[in-house]
């Protein structure tokens, strides 16, 4: 009887081995490659999930362009370009003289920003004659397809000892802003 229970001992523990090694080498490696899987799944699914956004944001960011595209042709008229810069300043002179004021425009035309598409040109706008021409003027040029940028606008009386402010003269300085042309 002994040994029949050494036998058995012996058959249980050589099979609870077999079972363990089973465990060990088949299961637990099983195991293992099925959380590999899951958290490579996880990690597939954010990288869709994460296009899907980017594909949304071009979208969108496509329709907004295609919006504004069709506003292309007002927006670019806001700015100057080399071909009429010089009508830039004709068109300035010409709502100064029909407003009777003398005008001075000094604009450095000939700066450059190679590094946008456009270039931001320092203008300074002189102006003499009647104060309410020269409110209408600057009326006028809001009104216009001109873009100015003003930064500053200084208006002082033409006769100091005259409080009714018949004539004066003014100075805006801002900026326009001019297209570089495409190479």
């Amino acid at each position: 009887m002994n040994r029949l229970i050494r036998t058995m001992i012996i058959v249980v523990s050589t099979g609870l081995t077999f079972i363990g090694l089973v465990v060990i080498a088949v299961v637990l490696p099983t195991v293992h490659d099925i959380i590999d899987h899951q958290k490579l799944i996880q990690q597939r699914y954010a990288d869709v999930e994460e296009r899907y956004q980017r594909a949304q944001q071009i979208r969108t960011t496509l329709k907004n362009y295609e919006t504004i595209r069709t506003y292309e042709q007002q927006i670019t008229s806001l700015f100057i370009t080399h071909e009429n810069q010089i009508a830039f300043i004709d068109t300035l002179e010409l709502l100064a003289k029909q407003k009777n004021l003398q005008l001075t425009v000094n604009a450095d035309l000939s700066v450059t920003d190679t590094k946008t598409t456009y270039t931001k040109i320092p203008v300074v706008l002189n102006i003499k004659g009647a104060t309410s021409d020269i409110i209408a003027f600057v009326r006028d040029i809001e009104v216009s397809l001109i873009y100015i940028e003003v930064q500053a606008v200084a208006l002082a009386s033409d006769d100091p000892e005259n409080s009714t402010w018949d004539t004066s003269n003014a100075s805006i300085s801002g900026h326009v802003y001019r297209l570089n042309q495409v190479n």
